[in-house]
């Protein structure tokens, strides 16, 4: 697969995946979608905010966070807001019905689970209703 910019020196802590873009290009376009677009510096910000309002939840070092969120430009932050956090993001296929739902749960021993607004029903269905439960503030 081809690759685009320079070959990276040394690896990168999932932490800091964004300091490249930044140092380079702050103010360029990092993310794109049909609703929206975030600079290198937007998402940064939006993602440690994320990462601090997720531990400010109680969430700690390692713990599982599940997700039942569309592919969309969120669940991108979501993960490097986990990342950022030291959090294991764990997603859920966003199709999932409630008994997979639950196995998932059970596999993974999630500690939480964000979930689209549109999957509330599912999620009430499921044992994900035992989980502090949270939707995606973006």
């Amino acid at each position: 697969m081809p690759h685009s910019g320079p070959l990276l020196e040394d690896p990168v802590r999932l932490s800091e995946l964004l300091q490249v873009g930044l140092q380079v290009h702050a103010d360029a376009p990092a993310l794109i979608s049909m609703e929206r677009q975030w600079t290198w510096a937007e998402l940064e910000r939006t993602t440690s905010g994320l990462a601090a309002h997720y531990l400010a939840l109680g969430l700690k070092l390692g713990d599982r966070v599940a997700s039942l969120m569309p592919n969309r430009i969120a669940l991108i932050a979501h993960y490097l807001a986990c990342f950022k956090a030291g959090l294991v993001a764990t997603p859920l296929n966003y199709r999932y019905t409630p008994p997979e739902i639950n196995h998932a749960l059970e596999v993974s021993e999630a500690a939480i689970i964000f979930a689209h607004a549109e999957r509330a029903n599912d999620i009430a269905a499921s044992k994900a209703s035992s989980l502090p439960l949270h939707t995606s503030p973006l």
